[in-house]
């Protein structure tokens, strides 16, 4: 029997409670189209807001997930002295939390809008440029 293959989507600028988005969650567009592309069925889990260490929902996934689909920053909207260096750099130490946690974790990045710390992301993850069937995707998944 094939090993369950689990899926963390993460979009920071969704709100923290927003689980039944028909395009990003368990079931929605991009769930089904990567399903149908790689060929393999996916345990998909979506969660939107801000991650910081008080977000055990995020973190319990995250320590499970297989794979890891987020954008390239961590962006607190309820700080309004937030900008993106500290966005992303809260990404980063995100990343290298659930790298220490669960190390065979394969981070994708969409929307590879980076400003400050694209060299450092590379090294935990790859960016990608499609949601909607980016070979990097779905060559990964096929392996």
């Amino acid at each position: 029997m094939e090993k369950e293959i689990r899926v963390l989507f993460w979009h920071n600028q969704y709100p923290e409670k927003n689980h039944n988005n028909h395009y990003f969650c368990r079931g929605g567009a991009i769930h089904h189209l990567t399903e149908k592309l790689a060929g393999k069925k996916l345990c998909w889990e979506f969660i939107g807001g801000f991650i910081n260490d008080d977000r055990e929902d995020f973190w319990e996934k995250a320590e499970k997930a297989d794979v890891l689909f987020c954008l390239p920053a961590n962006m607190d909207y309820d700080d309004i002295l937030m900008h993106w260096d500290g966005a992303e750099k809260a990404l980063l130490d995100v990343i290298k939390k659930i790298k220490e946690k669960n190390p065979t974790i394969k981070i994708f990045f969409f929307e590879s809008d980076v400003h400050y710390f694209e060299e450092e992301m590379a090294e935990h993850g790859e960016f990608i440029t499609d949601l909607h069937g980016d070979e990097a995707v779905i060559e990964y998944f096929k392996k």
